[in-house]
């Protein structure tokens, strides 16, 4: 199970079933934003969302509207 929240400066990522592990991401350390759907998540607008950061890689699984929030997130970030 994974929940997320995006505002302005960070990602709030929760994770895990058993043990709940809650990890923040800043939008200024993120250097590369991406997304990936297969056949079945693109006509729903669901997909992955790929981030590399400082601290490592992460992907996002199940994002809503995947393409604008990447494309926000990019808007946001320091690294354009």
């Amino acid at each position: 199970m994974s929940y997320y929240e995006i505002d302005a400066t960070r990602i709030r990522l929760l994770t895990g079933h058993l043990i709940r592990k809650e990890q923040f991401i800043l939008v200024s350390d993120i250097h590369e934003i991406s997304f990936k759907q297969n056949l079945l998540e693109a006509p729903l607008r669901i997909g992955s969302l790929l981030l590399n950061t400082r601290m490592g890689e992460f992907t996002i699984r199940g994002v809503y509207h995947v393409k604008q929030v990447a494309e926000d997130l990019r808007k946001k970030a320091s690294y354009y």
